[in-house]
């Protein structure tokens, strides 16, 4: 499965409940990925786009109500995770390269 997320505020918190040690990952970041371990975790954000790849669904609740959050499976080509590609005001080739190509998966 593929998470996305998009904040817009410097300053966000992300609660994100997974079963499974995870990464979550940001656009235009290749290091450091902060480490999700199994359980809730607590993670202090600024804006940006953000994925997190795992094998089971990922639940993601922020403080901010300008956050949004979509995910797919990996068989799927973007999914609901189209129209946040759409509303990201960044270019929109670039953040589908980093959402939908994480997994083999063809950006549009």
């Amino acid at each position: 499965m593929r998470t996305a997320i998009i904040t817009r505020k410097d300053k966000t918190t992300l609660n994100i409940v997974t079963s499974e040690e995870l990464y979550l990952e940001q656009l235009g970041r290749a290091e450091p990925r902060i480490k999700l371990n199994n359980g809730v975790n607590e993670v202090a954000v600024g804006a940006g786009v953000f994925r997190v790849l795992s094998k089971s669904p990922v639940r993601v609740t922020a403080d901010t109500q300008d956050t949004q959050v979509a995910f797919t499976t990996d068989d799927k080509d973007g999914g609901p995770i189209d129209p946040l590609i759409a509303t990201s005001g960044l270019d929109p080739t670039t953040v589908a390269e980093f959402l939908l190509d994480a997994k083999g998966l063809s950006a549009r």
